[in-house]
């Protein structure tokens, strides 16, 4: 019931902004979408389906992108995200029987950026969190489509390509009508700036006229969540090359894994507090604002047992972040 309230009120919420189309790429019908199994609550159904419906509403076609058609974010017709993007293929998974062109809507971000390929849209942020491959593995869990992760791991290489990018793009590279970039790898970390983060609304580093408003923006921070995105992002290259068979390649990524993870759980574990935090570049000090940024760590695997146990346990605490 957790799983389905969040799949509801997350997809309700990724769809909803935006011009829909009056004429659907994709007609939308319940029996295109797993159907849900509650007995007393028609409402919640309803809303469930009514998700489904705007998100098949907002399925895209241009002649000028590489993928046509595609999944919109529907905040802006001319503009795509790789935040956003990413995070809405992961319930689009649910419907890739339907709509099996889904996945195929990061060609819209590897191919510009790592081919060079013309863009009729912008991409808004070339330097959002790199989650490709883990969005990826997730829909290959479900289609068991090897010919398309061979395409993207073993033929092109995009999620690899893209690690590299995220750890090289030079800062203030501008293309395809995007924000400039802000991600910069230094020792022990990356720094970085909210609104590149994608959680442009946390509090933590805040400094100057970004004190009390808009968002992060400290340029001495090491960005908690980038460190451990890159960590996520290596630890699903090597599972994708563990599915294809491909052991030595599973090896050399496992190895950028590990050694991200111990980066993490030295620098970035706070013993006294329990909890993993942004750090100052100069000092490797604890920025100590606690953020949902901090739970990246476990969506990677870097956490230890004990260490998610007491980080989930502040979760439950009302004070911190509002409790159960």
């Amino acid at each position: 019931m957790k799983f389905l309230n969040h799949l509801t009120l997350l997809f309700a919420f990724t769809t909803t902004f935006g011009q829909q189309s009056t004429k659907p790429v994709v007609e939308f019908k319940h029996e295109m979408v797993p159907e849900p199994v509650l007995t007393n609550d028609k409402e919640f159904v309803d809303f469930y389906y009514k998700a489904w419906e705007i998100a098949f509403s907002q399925i895209k076609t241009d002649k000028g992108v590489p993928q046509s058609p595609y999944v919109d974010e529907a905040f802006d017709p001319n503009v795509i995200w790789i935040w956003d993007t990413n995070f809405m293929l992961h319930f689009w998974k649910y419907a890739q029987t339907s709509f099996p062109e889904s996945i195929l809507t990061l060609n819209n971000f590897y191919k510009p950026i790592l081919d060079k390929a013309p863009l009729s849209l912008s991409i808004e942020i070339l330097d959002n969190p790199p989650l490709f491959s883990w969005t990826e593995n997730a829909f290959y869990k479900l289609s068991n489509n090897k010919q398309h992760l061979e395409d993207v791991l073993v033929k092109n290489q995009y999620p690899q390509r893209y690690f590299e990018y995220f750890d090289t793009v030079p800062k203030g590279t501008k293309a395809y009508g995007s924000a400039t970039t802000w991600i910069k790898k230094v020792p022990n970390g990356y720094l970085w700036e909210g609104g590149r983060s994608g959680m442009d609304n946390t509090p933590r580093g805040r400094i100057g006229a970004h004190a009390t408003k808009q968002r992060p923006n400290n340029p001495d921070m090491l960005w908690v969540d980038a460190i451990s995105q890159q960590a996520l992002n290596a630890l699903y290259i090597k599972k994708m090359y563990e599915k294809v068979g491909d052991k030595t390649s599973a090896i050399v990524w496992n190895k950028k894994y590990e050694d991200l993870k111990s980066t993490i759980n030295l620098k970035y574990w706070n013993e006294k507090d329990q909890f993993y935090y942004d750090l100052d570049q100069n000092t490797l000090q604890p920025m100590k604002v606690k953020s949902i940024a901090s739970y990246w760590p476990l969506l990677a695997e870097v956490a230890s047992n004990d260490q998610a146990k007491l980080m989930v346990d502040k979760i439950k605490t009302d004070s911190l972040f509002g409790g159960q």
